[in-house]
């Protein structure tokens, strides 16, 4: 709920809709793959976001190096 108080947009993915998302993606129940189908519709709404805001999604800003191999 603080995403809401903060003013921001709550997008819900999952088989079933409750009150609290603005937006909803629907996934079918498919038991316990449900949380890799799930990923799906994220990764295509981020890809879409970041080319409409001009980002390239294949260099994001602000990501830290976390590994570094010799």
């Amino acid at each position: 709920m603080e995403v809401k108080a903060r003013g921001g947009l709550l997008i819900g993915v999952g088989p079933e809709n409750t009150e609290i998302f603005d937006t909803w993606i629907r996934v079918p129940d498919v038991g316990p793959a449900a949380p890799i189908l799930s990923i799906i519709p994220i990764q295509i709404l981020a890809y879409k976001l970041a080319v409409a805001r001009q980002n390239n999604p294949d260099m994001p800003r602000n990501l830290a190096k976390s590994v570094t191999v010799k």
